[in-house]
């Protein structure tokens, strides 16, 4: 896996000496942020963070970067700190923060986008983290858990709509963050085991491994698309920083655009 300091020397190369270039990256990653600091949830769903504690609360960090973007390749690396509720959350949960980690314990982090709007079957579309890289168990998944899945997400994103500084505009950066303590109705925890029934989970201990996304799409009322790492983007958080970062291949695809679009206005320019 290239690093994220690869991968910027990477885009450098192409036309560095070309103002339009670092225009093209701008304009790439400003076109993935959301107008608004909700979680998106419906058609084009974004991207957030979740970290929790079953026994104390959660934290979530909106992303800003769409689902659509991701699975056609078209998202760049970027990386994200954590915003200001995060040492709230910290400051709760105290020394549970290194109790042993397992599936119903721990202290676990995954992202997640949701697309859980309508009522037809390919209205349900979701990307999550795997664990440890772990792919699912396609033959205990059925539709109706994906179904299901996906709705708890987007009730889930819904849910941390009015609380932290979700939802807020004017005053705060696109990218909301919230703090939800155990109990509350934005506490993730509630919504986090859907798949338990299908063996089937989501949340990675924090570090900095990088983590594979998966997506789930059901085009029929009997089954099931899972594709591990659909465009070879994966994930990382160690405690402080999100970054989400394109394996080579993709990494090849976006410099092959951006070569384009310099030889394109080198064309109209000459």
């Amino acid at each position: 896996m290239l690093s994220l300091a690869v991968i910027n020397a990477l885009y450098t190369t192409i036309g560095n000496h070309m103002k339009l270039k670092s225009l093209v990256v701008l304009t790439a990653l400003a076109s993935t942020c959301s107008a608004f600091a909700n979680i998106g949830f419906e058609n084009d769903a974004e991207l957030f963070l979740v970290v929790w504690n079953k026994n104390v609360g959660s934290y979530a960090l909106d992303l800003g970067v769409s689902m659509n973007s991701l699975l056609d390749g078209s998202l760049a690396p970027f990386s994200m700190s954590v915003g200001p509720r995060y040492q709230t959350f910290l400051t709760a949960i105290g020394a549970l923060i290194n109790e042993p980690v397992g599936l119903d314990r721990g202290t676990l982090w995954a992202v997640f986008a949701a697309d859980g709007e309508g009522l037809l079957n390919n209205d349900f579309r979701s990307v999550i983290t795997m664990v440890n890289n772990v792919p699912f168990n396609l033959s205990t998944l059925s539709a109706n858990d994906t179904r299901d899945f996906t709705q708890a997400l987007s009730f889930y994103a819904q849910a941390t709509a009015n609380t932290g500084s979700h939802g807020v505009t004017g005053t705060t950066s696109v990218h909301g963050d919230s703090y939800n303590p155990l109990g509350t109705e934005a506490f993730f925890d509630q919504r986090s085991w859907t798949f338990a029934n299908s063996n089937n989970w989501s949340g990675n201990a924090i570090g900095s491994v990088p983590i594979n996304l998966i997506s789930l799409s059901i085009p029929d009322i009997f089954a099931v698309v899972a594709n591990s790492n659909p465009t070879g983007y994966s994930v990382r958080f160690d405690g402080q920083t999100v970054t989400v970062v394109p394996e080579p291949a993709t990494v090849a695809l976006i410099l092959v655009g951006l070569a384009a679009v310099v030889g394109a206005a080198r064309r109209r320019r000459a």
